[in-house]
């Protein structure tokens, strides 16, 4: 059995479809936040919604990897 990992098609298109959704809700009750209060991003992920609630939390990578124009869409 190989170790190496391997990512399908089938599964970034869902993943993609997935975030597509979240960035076009339009959802009052979501929260969004900078502040990672549950102290779980761990320098590889990007942002996370605890199960138990309608907040996302960004994590510090999210401002390196999204492009400061996108940002204004998300926290303004």
């Amino acid at each position: 059995m190989s170790s190496s990992r391997h990512t399908s098609v089938e599964t970034v298109s869902a993943l993609a479809g997935a975030l597509d959704k979240v960035a076009n809700e339009d959802d009052s009750s979501r929260t969004l936040s900078y502040v990672d209060e549950r102290k779980v991003c761990d320098g590889n992920m990007i942002a996370y919604i605890p199960i138990a609630t309608t907040a996302i939390y960004s994590c510090d990578i999210f401002f390196d990897e999204v492009a400061t124009d996108s940002l204004q869409k998300w926290y303004c």
